[in-house]
């Protein structure tokens, strides 16, 4: 008589019920991964457009043009828009008084980050579900 070789359906199913435990206890930590990793790259965003921000205010106050709002879409004659793809953003604001900025907001398609007289470099993003905060240290 020739034995067969192979495993079992019991073996198999063990192996399976393993493979799903691990799976359980796996998905949150990765899911967590993923999430903060969106949030950072939009606050990286943000950051890329404050300091864009910053230079264009510069590059305009040296050329005589000193707006005071920064947007888009730029709705009126008092704004002008950052010449920078607006990628992760579907609208921003970024307000300057006396050279400095005193609003920040900027919306993303899962996200809204804002601040008000401080800037974005000392500050804290805090998870208010899709809506993150910035305050100052």
């Amino acid at each position: 008589m020739m034995k067969k070789k192979g495993f079992t359906l019991v073996e198999l199913l063990a192996v399976i019920a393993i493979l799903a435990i691990l799976v359980i206890i796996a998905l949150p930590a990765v899911l967590t991964m993923f999430n903060k990793a969106k949030v950072d790259t939009f606050v990286n965003e943000a950051r890329t457009l404050y300091r864009t921000a910053e230079s264009q205010y510069m590059a305009d106050s040296i050329n005589g043009e000193v707006p005071s709002k920064y947007s888009y879409p730029c709705s009126d004659s008092t704004c002008k828009s950052l010449e920078m793809s607006n990628a992760g953003f579907s609208s921003y604001e970024i307000i300057f008084t006396d050279g400095k900025v005193t609003k920040f907001n900027a919306v993303g398609r899962q996200f809204n980050i804002q601040a008000t007289g401080t800037e974005l470099n000392p500050i804290l993003v805090e998870q208010l579900g899709d809506t993150y905060s910035a305050n100052k240290n």
